[in-house]
């Protein structure tokens, strides 16, 4: 576990970030999306049964890690935010569910006014003790990027077929008040390799407007991915579909 901070985010102000690695500059990853910025030298693929447990030999590190986190927390007077997230999905982690509840223990204690905050691509979502976990931090934020099932393989890359399109629509629909980030892309050489379609955008509104989810953050990349090819969209365009989803009565942000 790698806590650092404070840093200040836009979107979440000043905020310290907790990375549930393994090694330093690797990704524990179910997921292979092809706008990844970690390089692929550096990528660990797992499914999350091969995940690190919180067993005797992690725990030291463990309560040590926490207590530099409770340290922080007191020392930052001005701290709106504690981000779980990172180059790895923190709910793969077995030991997630523990971790979440001593923050909350701690905050409690504390008196903290800061929000405990989760990143997560959901596949995690169908095991009970992580779905409680996370409707138990103050903002669960899911991806979701694709609205069919190909374009899901296609980009999204699960690394294994249990991963399907179909389970991740349903695991967000199991969260209360799910917050969904949305990654939006242009590919100028394959245009097979964007989710910047008419088709996906349209598909994506209507999935959004069953979930029903509290918020709608939309980003686009700015930083090198393992696709070259990938561009950005730009702000007009952006903003456009953010105000077509509004348009459903969907709170949507542009943030990229």
């Amino acid at each position: 576990m790698d806590i650092h901070g404070p840093i200040y985010s836009r979107r979440f102000g000043t905020s310290i970030i907790i990375n549930l690695r393994d090694h330093k500059n690797e990704k524990n990853c179910t997921w292979r999306c092809i706008y990844c910025p970690w390089k692929k030298e550096n990528l660990i693929t797992k499914s999350p049964e091969e995940f690190p447990s919180r067993t005797a030999g992690n725990q030291n590190f463990m309560t040590e890690s926490l207590v530099k986190l409770r340290r922080l927390t007191q020392s930052q007077s001005d701290l709106k935010s504690v981000i779980l997230s990172g180059n790895s999905d923190p709910t793969n982690y077995r030991g997630f569910e523990e971790l979440v509840s001593e923050i909350i223990a701690f905050r409690k204690t504390q008196k903290g006014a800061w929000s405990l905050v989760c990143f997560t691509n959901g596949v995690a979502l169908d095991n009970e003790s992580v779905l409680n976990a996370c409707e138990s931090v103050d903002e669960i934020w899911v991806k979701l990027d694709c609205s069919n099932i190909a374009l899901f393989q296609k980009l999204n890359r699960p690394v294994t077929q249990a991963e399907s399109f179909k389970k991740q629509v349903e695991n967000i629909g199991k969260l209360h008040a799910p917050c969904i980030q949305t990654m939006l892309w242009r590919n100028q050489k394959d245009f097979e390799y964007q989710n910047w379609t008419p088709e996906n955008l349209k598909g994506l509104i209507d999935i959004y407007e069953q979930l029903k989810p509290a918020y709608v953050h939309l980003l686009t990349p700015k930083q090198e991915s393992l696709f070259s090819a990938i561009q950005p969209v730009g702000h007009e365009g952006m903003h456009g579909f953010a105000l077509r989803i509004e348009e459903r009565g969907i709170s949507a942000e542009v943030w990229g």
